[in-house]
């Protein structure tokens, strides 16, 4: 066969394992939104089932001599299909020694992580979690061994599988840099004398009502409901089950609504992402390609530099009192806009942290995660004390329970360096807010309604290349500049002083 042969004859499977892709896409959405408890574990199963028929295609002789012949021609080929076979070379080295059994073993006891975490968390027991935890870092480890080319610690290979080309010494000054000009300014805040009121945030907001709302807003921000969908879970997510399938999660609250309105625009930006990635980029099955920083910083972007900024609430204001006249009544604009911009420093929960603290959230699970990861001695069943013992070093905050401490986030039950990508992604997206603002007047779109101009920028230049560059090539793609927090940490100061009049 010559190569243009071999490139069909590889997109044919590759036709045939997206098919697969998309049932256990759907069986995860269904599992973790309305699936009954009782039913998970048989839909756990069928997940498995689905996920190792997919994996003895990729473990096939013939796939696997067709990418590596494809790879060493690669030169040969244009940039999507060049980027695709590394990717899937890169896959194939990674995943060569590993057997369909070991992989449905290491399947089946992530979809069990879930369950035993859910009921972990209901009950605010990290003990009952806890050996699960130990079992699922050690399977991650074991799935590295087998890799042929791993970084020199376990937490740098796991970094660069969300990141590629980062590693801790990366994040080691980036969290830095973040630490000494956050926590400090934390601090100012504690002392400051302005009060903010958020007395009506926890007033009680119909659900219905909320549901009405969070589609107003899917429709402000720009997301396609000929493209997606929204549903309810107990940690929200986005999830891309195929081309023209990105759907969102959010979990209602009667006495917070702006719990639900954060986690609807955040997950709208995810979703945004991937409505609009470029054609090209689908087929040649390079979808999704973009590290977990760049989505987030795309989500972060709409949530908080859209979405928290005097304009936005300007613009959705109406609505919220025509939605909520009797709890809103006394609520001016403005207070609206400070409100969700508060600082609440004995609020322990990364998803309802706002932007000045977040970053420290993470900071906090990186050192963690770097810890456990890497210390082969770490005793797991202290993980939950040490959490508590560093939100209130860097925080001052103290944590009443489990649920509320190190069980709150569902990322351990299968993912690790994942969290970092969180800060990186706020750093990305103040660089090119900046570079965007060069070219057009951001805020003036958001009080007029006019996203979608936004929106249009971002599919040109942080959408149209983020699944074939590195991170590290992308951001500078966009900005001319290598990654740097110092954009963010200007952003964050100056609005966080002035609201806090500092």
């Amino acid at each position: 066969m010559n190569l243009e042969e071999k490139i069909s004859k590889l997109f044919e499977k590759l036709d045939t394992l997206e098919h697969y892709a998309n049932v256990m896409h759907i069986l995860n959405f269904d599992t973790n939104t309305i699936c009954p408890e009782e039913g998970r574990e048989y839909e756990n199963e069928s997940y498995a089932l689905i996920a190792s028929l997919a994996y003895k295609i990729t473990k096939s002789e013939d796939y696997i001599n067709l990418v590596k012949e494809i790879n060493a021609e690669k030169d040969k080929l244009d940039p999507y299909k060049k980027k695709l076979i590394e990717d899937l070379y890169r896959e194939i080295s990674n995943n060569e020694k590993i057997s369909p059994e070991l992989f449905e073993e290491a399947t089946k006891l992530s979809s069990t992580a879930y369950n035993v975490w859910l009921k972990a968390k209901r009950n605010s027991d990290y003990k009952k979690f806890a050996p699960t935890l130990e079992k699922m870092v050690k399977m991650r480890k074991k799935l590295i061994d087998l890799r042929p080319q791993k970084e020199k610690t376990y937490y740098d290979t796991m970094i660069g599988d969300f990141e590629q080309n980062f590693y801790i010494e990366d994040y080691d000054a980036f969290f830095q840099k973040i630490k000494d000009a956050l926590v400090p300014l934390i601090k100012k805040i504690r002392e400051s004398k302005v009060k903010i009121r958020t007395d009506f945030m926890k007033r009680k907001y119909p659900l219905h009502k909320q549901e009405e709302f969070s589609k107003y807003l899917m429709e402000v921000v720009g997301f396609d409901m000929n493209k997606g969908a929204i549903s309810t879970t107990e940690h929200p997510f986005t999830d891309t089950l195929a081309r023209y399938d990105s759907r969102i999660t959010t979990h209602y609250y009667e006495d917070n609504f702006i719990s639900n309105m954060y986690s609807v625009i955040h997950e709208s930006g995810h979703a945004i992402f991937g409505q609009n990635e470029p054609d090209e980029i689908y087929d040649n099955h390079l979808q999704n390609s973009m590290t977990m920083g760049m989505h987030e910083s795309v989500s972060r972007f709409y949530e908080n530099r859209i979405g928290r900024s005097k304009e936005f609430i300007h613009l959705i204001y109406p609505k919220l009192r025509e939605l909520f006249s009797e709890q809103l009544s006394d609520v001016s604009e403005e207070e609206l806009y400070l409100g969700v911009n508060a600082v609440d420093l004995n609020q322990p929960l990364r998803t309802e942290a706002d932007e000045l603290t977040y970053s420290i959230h993470v900071l906090i699970r990186y050192e963690l995660e770097k810890e456990f990861i890497n210390n082969p001695e770490f005793d797991f069943s202290k993980l939950n004390k040490m959490w508590n013992e560093k939100y209130e070093e860097y925080l001052g905050i103290k944590v009443k329970s489990d649920k509320e401490g190190v069980l709150q986030d569902v990322h351990w039950t299968d993912s690790y360096g994942y969290f970092p990508t969180y800060a990186i992604g706020n750093a990305y997206n103040a660089m090119y807010f900046n570079k965007m603002n060069e070219e057009i007047d951001v805020y003036s779109l958001i009080e007029k309604g006019q996203i979608n101009k936004i929106t249009d920028w971002m599919k040109e230049h942080v959408f149209k290349k983020a699944s074939l560059l590195h991170p590290k090539e992308w951001i500078k793609d966009i900005t001319g500049r290598s990654l740097d927090p110092q954009d963010f940490i200007d952003y964050i100061t100056n609005k966080y002083s002035e609201i806090y009049k500092l």
